[in-house]
């Protein structure tokens, strides 16, 4: 495997600061297609908090994740691909090969985890194939949802996938041609992102011009594995597009109380000690976290025992965002709450979280979005 060129002075792949930005509004792009927005997250909580969800809703929700993963990926790889491209590839004018070791290639930059390709047959039948064994997932349903949407946007039909554990850190996915008509439900829309002012200064490596907090990571790009080097947790750099629509999907499928729920999830996640209330050291402390894994911008912060309120704007992640202001408010104070969050159509997230008081007879949780 080649070596993956790095900035010699912060050590961070030069692939993530060529190809992303990250703009001081509070947000990463694509530095190619600044429309897309991506987020700089922990990994870990992703399946333990699908795994949540589902215990909360009484189904599995893990089939919703892959095919949302799935739709949303394919929406955002049509705009990248061109029909002569697609052509070429069909054609044999271009080799699969290639396409698919690109592919892998960045999986591993960006913290995905390690694929390796173990059979492909690429001949515009109904028996075509792609199978790949997956080391390290950063989480199994996204990322068989990701390769499946991927390989649909190269072949240009739709496609199922199937997925086996090979061993703890293992699975293999297989990917081929579907037998059903082609999808008439409302295909995923990914909406462009529209940069805001710049209220956020982050110290900059003076090589490679990344954020210097980067160099706070240990990036394996042989495992495809990013790890924090202060809290050991996992990161990876993910599309928002394929985070948020999931929960989306879920709340037409199940219902309304789906945002509830996801937040309730999240809230036990990180209240079951996965995070320490030290990292959080000032409000402007705060505010460059948030920025550096590009969930926006925290315009107001007050934490104490008494709650929490944060206002935070071009929010990408708010249900995950609302989750976590809520857990660490337990974390650090011992005391159970309750939680009010507002969402405006412009993203700004406002955050409110206070004791919960079971006399008033209120619940954890409330939502009002859009006012």
């Amino acid at each position: 495997m080649p070596e993956t060129p790095r900035c010699k002075q912060c050590g961070v792949p030069s692939d993530i600061t060529s190809k992303h930005s990250w703009l001081d509004d509070g947000s990463i792009v694509q530095t190619a297609y600044p429309y897309y927005r991506l987020v700089f997250i922990e990994t870990e909580s992703f399946d333990p908090l699908y795994c949540g969800i589902s215990e909360l809703v009484g189904e599995p929700v893990e089939p919703f994740v892959v095919n949302t993963a799935r739709r949303s990926t394919r929406a955002y790889m049509n705009k990248l691909m061109s029909d002569e491209v697609r052509d070429q590839l069909a054609n044999g004018r271009i080799d699969i090969h290639l396409v698919l070791e690109t592919m892998f290639r960045l999986a591993r930059i960006v913290g995905y985890g390690s694929p390796e390709l173990l059979d492909v047959r690429f001949e515009q039948r109904d028996d075509d194939l792609v199978t790949l064994r997956y080391r390290n997932p950063c989480s199994v349903p996204l990322i068989a949802g990701t390769v499946a949407g991927t390989v649909e946007s190269y072949v240009g039909r739709q496609a199922c996938v199937t997925y086996d554990e090979v061993d703890k850190d293992t699975i293999d996915i297989n990917v081929f041609p579907s037998r059903r008509q082609a999808e008439t439900r409302e295909r995923v829309r990914i909406m462009p992102y529209k940069a805001g002012p710049d209220e956020i200064e982050l110290r900059r490596c003076t090589l490679c011009g990344g954020p210097a907090k980067l160099s706070e990571f240990e990036w394996d790009t042989d495992t495809g594995v990013i790890t924090s080097k202060t809290s050991g947790r996992r990161m990876a750099l993910v599309g928002s597009p394929i985070i948020e629509p999931v929960f989306r999907e879920l709340e037409k499928e199940l219902g309304e109380s789906i945002p509830e729920v996801v937040v309730e999830a999240q809230r036990r996640f990180v209240r079951s000690g996965s995070y320490s209330v030290s990292e959080v050291r000032s409000v402007a402390d705060m505010r460059d976290q948030l920025a550096l894994r590009g969930i926006g911008c925290i315009k107001e912060l007050t934490m104490g025992r008494k709650g929490v309120h944060m206002i935070l704007e071009r929010s990408s992640t708010p249900l995950l965002s609302t989750g976590m202001a809520q857990g660490m408010y337990e974390l650090y104070s011992g005391i159970e709450s309750k939680v009010e969050w507002e969402l405006s159509e412009d993203g700004v997230l406002e955050v409110s979280v206070v004791p919960w008081d079971e006399s008033r007879g209120h619940g954890r949780t409330a939502i009002r979005e859009g006012a």
